[in-house]
């Protein structure tokens, strides 16, 4: 239990940061409570459950829409995905997906591996069927 809530400390503290110091936060399960100078702020706030192809699928718009510019500049670095066959590097691009942890790595490095697939999606021609 003490290192679950030193986890959560960590996450919260740059937001307690943020606070001035007439200001609170309470958070309650789900309900924050947020307190300034005498006004209350009472809100849901709904647990996020998506998986990772729910989140690709939400995303996936902003990707297509991207690639789909025409545009004559090429990629600044390469897009590169390791396999031998479509498939197998279909398979790559999806393990790193799953590996994602935004946590640790960069949104360059998040946009990258969503790229890899946009890139793997245009090389089928968008086949829906793949």
């Amino acid at each position: 239990m003490e290192s679950r809530f030193e986890e959560l400390k960590k996450m919260l503290q740059p937001l307690i940061n943020k606070l001035s110091e007439y200001e609170e936060l309470e958070i309650k399960g789900s309900w924050v409570i947020f307190k300034s100078e005498g006004q209350v702020l009472k809100e849901t706030i709904e647990r996020s459950r998506r998986d990772k192809a729910q989140q690709i699928h939400k995303n996936m718009a902003l990707y297509l829409q991207d690639l789909n510019q025409n545009t004559e500049i090429e990629p600044i670095m390469p897009i590169e995905t390791i396999g031998r066959t479509w498939e197998k590097k279909l398979d790559n691009v999806c393990e790193e997906i799953e590996a994602i942890n935004p946590r640790i790595q960069s949104n360059a490095h998040v946009l990258e591996v969503y790229y890899k697939l946009g890139d793997l999606m245009a090389e089928r021609g968008w086949n829906k069927e793949v």
